[in-house]
């Protein structure tokens, strides 16, 4: 994973912000690698990768059947994609998605059968989730779990999820967006947090996504964590799915000894 590569068929290079170095897949998404996750999509191949994000969709409208009104369409649009998306798309540029559908596909990790869950909008519904496609093979579930850990561990989340009295897999993300402002051209970053929790018994799915403007230093992890690790502290307390500390224990001095 070098801090920049031309791959075949770019003129660009493909950058990452920082330096991560080499390592296994697990190091490339918990350090949010460009260059890494290019990499597989350059050994995937064009078409791999279009129907890889094709599968992230339960529906061939590229929504999430939520019954929300006016959901815009995520996924390919094209027939053929050309080199430059699938290297881009691997590490989340080039290619459209809204929060509740990337909410919904990051959900699949957070289940046992790595299935996309249907979207539910009610505030007491009881029915079980019914199940969508399957993300991945329950090896590669494994892989990307130990990835998603190793963010908030070790990775671009590691300074905001540290000290959470539970374990939090995540995913930092962002994606420059041209738009304008004041009738003027701006860039804007779209910082965002994808994170499931508990880890090892994952009870919610949190999304937040912030869009700024673009300046040196701005991130996913620094503009969206700490709000994304207040959700999920309020909701997992609120739903009592939080471990009891235990009471310390007490021991009894020797005599003479100081208590």
């Amino acid at each position: 994973m070098p801090p920049s590569r031309l791959f075949r068929h770019e003129r660009a290079l493909i950058r990452d912000s920082h330096e991560i170095g080499a390592g296994t897949v697990v190091r490339l998404i918990g350090h949010s690698s460009n260059t890494g996750a290019a990499e597989l999509a350059d050994r995937l191949g064009c078409e791999r990768m279009r129907a890889l994000f094709e599968g992230l969709f339960p529906d061939r409208d590229g929504g999430t059947r939520s019954g929300l009104p006016y959901e815009k369409r995520g996924g390919p649009r094209e027939s053929t994609w050309p080199w430059w998306r699938a290297h881009r798309a691997a590490y989340g540029q080039g290619i459209r998605i809204t929060p509740l559908q990337m909410a919904t596909a990051f959900a699949a990790f957070a289940r046992d059968d790595a299935r996309i869950p249907q979207v539910r909008i009610a505030l007491e519904d009881t029915r079980p989730v019914a199940a969508g496609p399957v993300i991945c093979r329950p090896e590669h579930l494994d892989v990307v779990r130990a990835g998603l850990l190793a963010c908030t561990t070790e990775g671009t989340a590691a300074r905001v999820f540290a000290g959470t009295p539970f374990a939090v897999a995540a995913k930092t993300a962002t994606a420059e967006q041209k738009g304008s402002l004041d009738g003027q051209p701006v860039t804007f970053e779209n910082c965002s947090v994808t994170a499931y929790a508990p880890a090892e018994n994952p009870q919610v799915v949190v999304l937040m996504l912030g869009q700024v403007m673009a300046e040196r230093g701005i991130s996913g992890g620094r503009v969206a964590g700490p709000y994304v690790r207040r959700v999920l502290e309020g909701v997992l307390n609120y739903w009592q799915a939080l471990p009891v500390p235990e009471a310390p224990r007490r021991t009894a001095a020797a005599d003479g000894g100081a208590r």
